[in-house]
């Protein structure tokens, strides 16, 4: 359903719209939320930090390469967080403590870099915030 080929010269903004929140439609949660039910959901270990305008299969490969040989537990956004509620308005006080403290209990962070020379996450608010978590959490 969710095969290669489908995901071929998609972004992960493709993916979230064709099928993350599809799925998780008639229940709002975050689709290991909704899994979670069946016990396949494991507390995760690391922190992804993505441009979602990268191609998906490239950050998949990109994370795959990184942890080659082991079997990480990750926090994939477009699948940890509800992506129906991807547009409220949270205040500063609970990015600033809710979200480090998860970034903080995970311990690890990995972040997707397309290029050395430019790398558009470092371009984008929402990452460098997460470097910022990272940091502060000593992450």
């Amino acid at each position: 359903k969710w095969g290669e080929e489908k995901l071929r010269s998609m972004t992960t903004t493709d993916v979230t719209e064709r099928f993350v929140k599809p799925e998780t439609q008639r229940s709002k949660l975050a689709w290991c939320e909704q899994e979670a039910s069946g016990g396949a959901v494991l507390t995760a270990e690391w922190f992804v930090s993505h441009a979602w305008k990268y191609p998906f299969l490239d950050v998949v490969s990109a994370l795959s390469r990184h942890f080659a040989g082991s079997d990480p537990v990750v926090w994939f956004d477009i699948l940890s967080v509800s992506q129906h509620e991807a547009n409220v308005e949270r205040p500063y006080e609970w990015w600033n403590s809710a979200f480090l403290n998860a970034v903080g209990l995970m311990g690890r962070v990995v972040m997707v870099l397309d290029s050395w020379s430019d790398p558009l996450t470092l371009r984008r608010a929402w990452c460098i915030f997460e470097v910022f978590a990272c940091e502060s959490t000593c992450s």
